[in-house]
Protein backbone atom coordinates (compact mmCIF):
# COMPACT_ATOMS: atom_id res chain seq x y z
CA UNK A 1 0.00 0.00 0.00
CA UNK A 2 2.78 2.48 1.02
CA UNK A 3 4.55 1.45 -2.34
CA UNK A 4 0.97 2.61 -4.36
CA UNK A 5 0.90 5.53 -2.51
CA UNK A 6 4.46 6.85 -3.22
CA UNK A 7 3.86 5.71 -7.07
CA UNK A 8 0.64 7.87 -7.11
CA UNK A 9 2.66 10.82 -5.44
CA UNK A 10 5.30 10.85 -8.08
CA UNK A 11 3.17 10.46 -10.89
CA UNK A 12 1.32 13.84 -10.02
CA UNK A 13 4.35 15.17 -8.74
CA UNK A 14 5.91 14.66 -12.35
CA UNK A 15 2.82 15.86 -14.62
CA UNK A 16 2.49 18.86 -12.79
CA UNK A 17 5.56 20.29 -14.24
CA UNK A 18 7.52 23.14 -12.80
CA UNK A 19 5.06 26.00 -11.73
CA UNK A 20 4.62 28.91 -13.79
CA UNK A 21 3.02 32.24 -13.46
CA UNK A 22 1.37 34.18 -16.88
CA UNK A 23 2.23 37.88 -17.31
CA UNK A 24 0.10 40.58 -18.49
CA UNK A 25 1.19 41.71 -21.45
CA UNK A 26 3.50 45.25 -21.15
CA UNK A 27 1.93 48.73 -22.60
CA UNK A 28 3.33 51.81 -23.59
CA UNK A 29 2.74 53.91 -20.78
CA UNK A 30 5.70 55.52 -18.27
CA UNK A 31 4.78 54.20 -14.64
CA UNK A 32 7.72 56.34 -12.60
CA UNK A 33 7.82 59.69 -11.92
CA UNK A 34 7.85 62.67 -15.06
CA UNK A 35 11.72 63.42 -15.02
CA UNK A 36 13.18 66.59 -13.10
CA UNK A 37 13.12 69.73 -15.43
CA UNK A 38 15.72 72.06 -15.44
CA UNK A 39 15.42 74.53 -12.71
CA UNK A 40 15.52 78.07 -14.12
CA UNK A 41 18.03 81.22 -12.97
CA UNK A 42 16.45 83.22 -10.54
CA UNK A 43 15.25 86.68 -11.63
CA UNK A 44 16.73 89.84 -9.73
CA UNK A 45 15.54 93.03 -9.43
CA UNK A 46 17.69 96.10 -10.28
CA UNK A 47 21.00 96.06 -7.89
CA UNK A 48 23.21 99.84 -7.82
CA UNK A 49 26.37 99.26 -9.42
CA UNK A 50 27.88 101.14 -6.70
CA UNK A 51 26.74 100.69 -3.63
CA UNK A 52 27.87 102.21 -0.11
CA UNK A 53 26.97 99.84 2.89
CA UNK A 54 27.93 96.55 3.54
CA UNK A 55 24.65 94.70 3.86
CA UNK A 56 22.97 94.43 0.25
CA UNK A 57 19.52 93.43 0.22
CA UNK A 58 18.90 91.39 -3.30
CA UNK A 59 15.43 90.36 -4.42
CA UNK A 60 13.99 88.35 -7.06
CA UNK A 61 12.20 85.54 -7.98
CA UNK A 62 13.61 81.82 -8.20
CA UNK A 63 10.48 79.65 -9.58
CA UNK A 64 10.19 76.24 -8.45
CA UNK A 65 13.05 76.77 -6.18
CA UNK A 66 12.62 76.49 -2.53
CA UNK A 67 16.25 78.37 -1.54
CA UNK A 68 18.52 80.88 -3.10
CA UNK A 69 22.33 80.63 -2.71
CA UNK A 70 24.33 83.82 -3.09
CA UNK A 71 27.87 83.18 -3.13
CA UNK A 72 31.20 85.89 -4.10
CA UNK A 73 31.09 87.92 -0.85
CA UNK A 74 32.49 85.46 1.34
CA UNK A 75 30.50 82.86 3.30
CA UNK A 76 27.43 81.83 1.36
CA UNK A 77 24.50 83.71 1.98
CA UNK A 78 20.83 82.07 1.92
CA UNK A 79 17.46 82.65 1.68
CA UNK A 80 14.33 80.69 1.69
CA UNK A 81 11.69 81.21 -1.59
CA UNK A 82 8.39 82.05 -0.51
CA UNK A 83 6.12 78.87 -1.32
CA UNK A 84 3.23 80.95 -2.91
CA UNK A 85 4.93 83.38 -5.51
CA UNK A 86 8.39 82.62 -5.35
CA UNK A 87 9.83 85.56 -4.03
CA UNK A 88 12.91 85.53 -2.24
CA UNK A 89 15.34 88.87 -0.68
CA UNK A 90 18.47 87.83 0.85
CA UNK A 91 21.19 89.30 2.69
CA UNK A 92 25.07 89.55 1.15
CA UNK A 93 27.67 91.08 3.83
CA UNK A 94 29.93 93.19 1.55
CA UNK A 95 32.16 93.74 4.22
CA UNK A 96 35.67 95.07 2.81
CA UNK A 97 35.37 98.38 0.92
CA UNK A 98 36.66 99.31 -1.39
CA UNK A 99 35.92 96.35 -3.65
CA UNK A 100 34.23 95.11 -6.02
CA UNK A 101 32.30 92.16 -5.74
CA UNK A 102 30.89 89.53 -8.40
CA UNK A 103 27.60 88.07 -6.68
CA UNK A 104 26.78 84.28 -7.98
CA UNK A 105 22.85 83.27 -7.36
CA UNK A 106 22.07 80.05 -8.05
CA UNK A 107 18.35 78.73 -7.01
CA UNK A 108 18.25 75.17 -5.64
CA UNK A 109 14.54 72.71 -5.65
CA UNK A 110 13.74 70.55 -2.78
CA UNK A 111 16.02 67.64 -4.38
CA UNK A 112 19.00 69.58 -4.50
CA UNK A 113 19.09 70.18 -8.09
CA UNK A 114 21.01 73.64 -8.84
CA UNK A 115 19.84 75.91 -11.29
CA UNK A 116 22.32 77.97 -13.82
CA UNK A 117 24.07 81.00 -12.49
CA UNK A 118 22.83 84.84 -12.46
CA UNK A 119 25.28 87.27 -12.04
CA UNK A 120 25.99 90.57 -10.81
CA UNK A 121 28.48 92.86 -10.14
CA UNK A 122 28.96 95.28 -7.18
CA UNK A 123 31.32 98.25 -6.50
CA UNK A 124 31.20 98.95 -2.67
CA UNK A 125 32.53 102.41 -2.30
CA UNK A 126 32.00 104.42 0.87
CA UNK A 127 31.79 107.30 -1.44
CA UNK A 128 29.21 105.78 -3.50
CA UNK A 129 25.84 107.47 -4.09
CA UNK A 130 23.17 106.02 -1.47
CA UNK A 131 20.36 104.61 -2.70
CA UNK A 132 16.64 105.81 -2.24
CA UNK A 133 14.92 102.84 -1.88
CA UNK A 134 17.81 100.80 -0.18
CA UNK A 135 16.21 98.77 2.72
CA UNK A 136 16.58 95.44 4.45
CA UNK A 137 14.56 92.31 3.50
CA UNK A 138 12.53 92.95 6.64
CA UNK A 139 11.44 96.59 5.46
CA UNK A 140 13.60 98.23 7.79
CA UNK A 141 16.03 101.17 6.26
CA UNK A 142 19.60 100.88 5.76
CA UNK A 143 22.00 102.97 7.77
CA UNK A 144 25.69 103.43 7.19
CA UNK A 145 28.43 101.13 8.14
Amino acid sequence: MRTLILVALASVAVACGPPSVELPKGNDQITSDTPPTELPAPSLQAVPESYPFRKLAIRGVAANAARVIVEGAGNPATASVQPLDGTFCVIVELNTSPADYTLTLRSQSHDGRLSLPANIGVSRASTAPVPLDAKLCDGSPLEES
